[in-house]
Formats: structure tokens, sequence, C-alpha cells
């Protein structure tokens, strides 16, 4: 995959909607778009996706969604690789010491009476690469990163998260988006360029 299959980066890309953050929202965003044949520019400061916990629990709709989309499965296998299929909400003192309180015994209890997905316990870190391969199957035609938008260290994005993105967006094949990295903050970073085009070259 070259840039000779794509637009140029420093031309302009007309696109109907522009999807401002690529995290879990926004990769929500784009992905239910192009499931509707609409398609999206989407815009996000950091390199890859989230890489800390966050969002770990997942209600009745959100999952009704991913099934819409197309991929409850393999957000629901994610999620079972972690977690308690029916696991519950508590309050103890210490991770040894005695509860509290136990709020909610099954967070699943119920449910198959109102809908054929069920809760789960994920965080946001495993959901979104799942969403970010789901939207790009849809071919989006470019996703503009900010490397060191909030970090000039560099330490937002490591080397094997960067890998992992590049799977991602390689596996879109000729199909795939251009990937425009501003990285503004680049000639007074003291850390190492950590960036897509070591693994994708013809395409960053």
């Amino acid at each position: 995959m070259t840039l000779a299959d794509h637009p140029s980066p420093t031309n302009a890309i007309d696109v109907p909607v522009l999807v401002i953050g690529g995290s879990l929202v926004g990769l929500a965003t784009a992905m239910f778009l192009a499931s509707h044949g609409v398609k999206s520019l989407s815009i996000e400061k950091h390199r890859g996706t989230a890489i800390h916990p966050r969002a770990g629990y997942f209600q009745l709709r959100t999952m009704e969604l991913m099934r819409e989309a197309g991929i409850e499965q393999q957000v629901r296998a994610a999620a079972l690789a972690l977690y308690d299929a029916d696991g519950g909400l508590n309050n103890v003192e210490t991770l040894a010491g005695r509860e509290i309180a136990n709020y909610i015994p099954n967070i699943n209890h119920g449910v198959q009476d109102v809908s054929p997905a069920r809760r789960l316990f994920m965080p946001q870190q495993v959901l979104e690469p799942i969403q970010l391969k789901r939207a790009l199957e849809r071919r989006p035609v470019a996703v503009v990163l900010q490397p060191r938008a909030h970090n000039p260290t560099g330490v937002s994005m490591t080397p094997a998260r960067c890998r992992e993105l590049a799977r991602v967006v390689a596996r879109a094949g000729a199909d795939g988006p251009v990937i425009i990295e501003d990285d503004h903050s680049g000639l007074i970073s003291t850390a190492p360029d950590v960036s897509l085009g070591t693994h994708l070259p013809g395409v960053v």
C-alpha cells in the first residue's frame, strides 16, 4: 500500500463528517457512520488507542450496539478472557479485607427477560482496538494523529503499542486509510520518535 493508492495528505480531503477524537466515542461514531454508508474523517491527538484502564463496565445498550456493529462476539470474548461473565459490584476494606457491602451480586441477573445482550466488565483500552479494527474495515479515508500533543517526552506511545496499531491498519490492505502524523513537538522532544511510519512507510 503506497500513497499512490490514496489522496495526497497535502490535498483537501472532502468528507461529510469530521470526527474530533478517536477514543471510545469517536471510534464508535466513525464505525456506526460507516455502517450507514457515511464517510468520515477521524482526528485524534494521541498516537494510538487508550493505554490506561478506564470505563470498565458496559451496559446492555452498549452491547446491543456492539451487536449491531457485528463485533459483539469479539468484544465478549475479549472481556471473558479478563473477567467472570457474571461478576458483581461490591465494596471491601482491602483486596484481602472484609466485605463492606455487596451492591450487585450478579450484573446480569434478570437481563435475559429484556435483552439478548449481556453486561460486561471490560477496560476501555481492550475495547478500542476492536472498534478501530471494525472502523477500518468500513474504509475510512484518513486518520490524523498528533503523537505528542500533550506529552513532549513522547512516553504516551510505546513501540509495542505502535506495532499493534500498525498491524491493525495494515490489515485494511490497499483500501486502508492515509495516516497523517502531526508531530509538532518532535524537534524539541528528548524522547526518540515512535512513528507508524517505521512499520507503514508508504502510508504515513
